[in-house]
């Protein structure tokens, strides 16, 4: 079993390959919408400040409406959307509707390869002869 260093030096190592990860999706989302002053430090930007806005907007309607389950996560869900799109608008210095296709293409993006991953584990643990 490996020690609390190994699994802190795992879970550093898996964060920062998820951040670099969403940031290279969200400098493609923005390339495909058209954002001319995209860069990867201004996606690297946004995915940092969008993910710590989301976690404190999810945590303040989680407050709000947390005896409501499914409200509580609609509206985290589509309130970390929305302010994603209005930090990646105001970074890359564009319209909020390209701040938000860019999101929203790269969340579908992402949801997709992390749907392949899981899949893909799925089928080779139901598959194993233990």
């Amino acid at each position: 079993m490996p020690g609390t260093g190994a699994v802190a030096a795992i879970v550093v190592v898996v964060v920062v390959l998820s951040l670099v990860i969403a940031t290279g999706l969200l400098y493609w989302a923005a390339g495909m919408v058209g954002i001319a002053t995209r860069t990867f430090g201004k996606s690297l930007a946004s995915t940092i400040l969008g993910a710590i806005a989301s976690v404190i907007l999810s945590l303040v309607l989680g407050f709000i409406f947390g005896s409501i389950p499914v409200i509580d996560f609609a509206l985290s869900f589509v309130g970390g959307l929305l302010v994603m799109g209005l930090i990646v608008s105001s970074i890359f210095r564009t319209t909020f509707g390209k701040g938000m296709a860019a999101t929203v293409i790269a969340d579908l993006i992402s949801l997709l390869i992390a749907g392949a991953i899981f899949g893909a584990l799925y089928v080779v643990v139901v598959s194993a002869p233990w």
